[in-house]
């Protein structure tokens, strides 16, 4: 037997008020002289005799009435799990991942889930649980039921790693059986195997779809034909071959433009494209009708008008080969001569490339400090004779670390670092058979300790700091062969586009994104960015010529989102669902360890609740008061 309110208990002490009244008000015998003595005397005997036992029984009585009125009051119960003395300690988790709208036998796995959990609610209701985007803390049924109704899908996700972790963070630190529920489809991205962590036990069921035969959008992208056409491309993706044509449409704004249709007979890759015309802003959205999931049946797309990021070199080298790699109209270049650069014109500009200076005028490291401090990028291409004194004045300046003496000496650059920002998503796989150049002249530079490039040695090739972006070689012939190198390309491009990261042709929610527009803005100007469903004002950051956006947490919800300045357009901003969930693929429940599988979520319910019943007690004990205060009564009234 347990107690829900043993501190009660206390109130025991109160059976000292009877015993004392008992023993200190006891009534007093008065003698009367009669004639006949010994008549009386035995008479008084057996009263003394009958009087002593009928208070002792009175007394008895009472204590047991008011022991048990206070058993009562401190709610005894009958555990039906008799374990061990450790009280059990729950953590719901709910996934409510969109993976979670698959079809089920009624609706979907989460509305199915849901379901179940209101017209079942664990443990009374009265426990922590947590989903994808929100922590619970349940003290009723009633409320537990309100915070079922919340739950919306979400495009958020935890690994089976971020789980443990979560849970390890939210039990108490008291000495309980913790245990963590899981209800989850266990998709085989998220669940991989992760190490167990002690003292908490996992129980889980696997809620499965009736069907993995999805269709997902998985990406656009704009191309120009050989003939000079503009096509969109659309990348499409199926669980299972099916011999089903799947219609594409394509709208522009609300109304239809185009149509065609997909099928995975043969693959389960398949592209379709549609002509569009880049004339003026374009407003498009894709959609394929599939049953299965809903998430990924539409893509949203923007196409506003480009906005040229403005470059300048100052040149004492042969300077080809930037016409090349900033064309127009991606990039406006100008190009200065070292004698007659106009370092006023700097400030308008989004990118400055010093392309092999022998020397730096100190009114040229002023002007671009300035640059720097207004989010402008700086390429420093050294030249082979270069005053290292004035270099490393400049590089001082804009903390880009250390600038040493030549060194006339052949290396090859032969490290990449594939998770630079310069280099992500170029590769499609890390490249071990690289044609990597060579250079014959360099300086040494100081690591920022996430190099892009790298020579023999560990001598920087190139580093970045912050805005700064400084070779360590130059980049002419004879000093180096990086100009025949193919990743010349995406190196000078990627440092350009950071200088002004304009809009793209969507984005993916969830993911933090840094989001250019050239225009200039007042301290009391505020962008706001406005949807059919979601309107807020994101992190905005204002320089000279340019105002960046910042977002990560917001927006939630695709679809096409307006900058606004006040009532004026800035740019249209397209978010999707990120498309990892479309991937149904499934953890079977033998290649996770350490977790205890149930068949279906009813069979768990009905175990847990089996686990917290208590049968109480407390009436009981109001009967037994009862029953002690009516035989006090009786031996009052009846016993002589």
């Amino acid at each position: 037997m347990q107690f829900k309110n043993p501190e009660i208990f206390y109130a025991l002490l109160l059976l000292l008020i009877p015993i004392l009244v008992h023993l200190f008000q006891l009534r007093r015998f008065v003698k009367v002289p009669f004639t006949n003595v010994a008549f009386l005397k035995e008479i008084q005997l057996k009263t003394r005799k009958s009087s002593t036992l009928k208070k002792w029984l009175v007394l008895t009585l009472r204590c047991l009435a008011l022991a048990a009125l206070v058993t009562a009051f401190a709610q005894p119960f009958l555990a039906e799990k008799q374990a061990d003395d450790k009280e059990d300690e729950y953590l719901f988790y709910l996934d409510n991942s969109y993976s979670m709208t698959a079809r089920s036998d009624n609706a979907n796995l989460l509305a199915d889930a849901v379901q179940r959990l209101y017209d079942n609610p664990p443990l009374g209701g009265n426990f922590r649980w947590f989903t994808n985007t929100e922590d619970y803390f349940s003290e009723s049924e009633a409320d537990f039921r309100n915070s079922l109704l919340e739950v919306n899908p979400t495009f958020k996700q935890y690994t089976y790693k971020e789980l443990l972790l979560k849970a390890a963070g939210s039990f108490s630190s008291q000495d309980t059986n913790k245990q963590l529920v899981l209800l989850s489809d266990f998709q085989s991205r998220a669940f991989a195997n992760a190490d167990t962590i002690a003292n908490i036990d996992v129980l889980a069921v696997q809620l499965r779809p009736r069907s993995a035969a999805n269709v997902s959008i998985d990406s656009a992208y704009i191309q120009t034909t050989a003939a000079g056409n503009t096509v969109l491309k659309v990348q499409l993706s199926a669980a299972a071959r099916s011999n089903a044509n799947y219609p594409v449409s394509l709208f522009k704004a609300d109304a239809l433009s185009a149509k065609s249709a997909v099928s995975f007979r043969e693959s389960l890759k398949a592209e379709v494209e549609f002509p569009i015309t880049l004339e003026e802003s374009y407003l498009g959205r894709l959609s394929i009708n599939d049953q299965e999931l809903e998430f990924d049946n539409e893509l949203y797309f923007s196409i506003g008008e480009q906005t040229a990021i403005k470059v300048m070199s100052i040149n004492q080298a042969e300077r080809n080969y930037l016409d090349k790699l900033f064309p127009a109209p991606e990039f406006e270049l100008v190009h200065n001569s070292h004698t007659a650069a106009d370092y006023n014109a700097i400030l308008q500009q989004n990118v400055v490339v010093l392309n092999e200076l022998e020397r730096i005028p100190a009114g040229l490291s002023t002007a671009l400090l300035r640059f720097k401090e207004n989010g402008g990028v700086i390429i420093v291409v050294p030249a082979a004779n270069a005053d290292t004194t004035e270099y490393q004045r400049l590089l001082s300046q804009l903390d880009a670390g250390s600038f040493s003496e030549a060194v006339s000496q052949e290396r090859k650059l032969n490290t990449i670092n594939f998770d630079h920002p310069l280099f992500n998503g170029v590769f499609n796989q890390q490249v071990t058979n690289f044609q990597y150049p060579t250079v014959n002249t360099f300086f040494d530079l100081s690591s920022s300790g996430n190099d892009p490039l790298t020579l023999e040695g560990q001598n920087p090739f190139l580093v970045q700091f912050e805005n700064v972006y400084v070779f360590a070689s130059p980049l002419s012939s004879p000093h180096s062969n990086f100009k025949e190198s193919p990743l010349i390309v995406p190196s000078f491009y990627n440092m350009a586009k950071k200088a002004l990261p304009i809009p793209v042709l969507y984005y993916e929610l969830g993911k933090p994104q840094e989001i250019a527009l050239a225009v200039s803005l007042s301290e009391d100007q505020i962008v706001q960015l406005n949807g059919s469903q979601q309107q807020f004002i994101p992190l905005q950051q204002r320089f000279a010529n340019k105002l960046v956006l910042q977002s990560e947490e917001h927006p939630t919800e695709p679809g096409h989102y307006f900058a606004l300045n006040q009532s004026d357009t800035l740019a249209v901003l397209s978010y999707n669902n990120p498309r990892a969930e479309a991937d149904l693929r499934l953890f079977e429940a033998t290649d996770l360890n350490g977790i205890d599988f149930y068949d279906n979520l009813s069979e768990l319910l009905s175990e847990l609740q089996q686990a917290g019943e208590q049968r109480p007690l407390w009436q009981w004990f109001v009967l037994l008061c009862v029953i002690f205060l009516l035989l006090e009564m009786a031996i009052l009234r009846f016993f002589k």
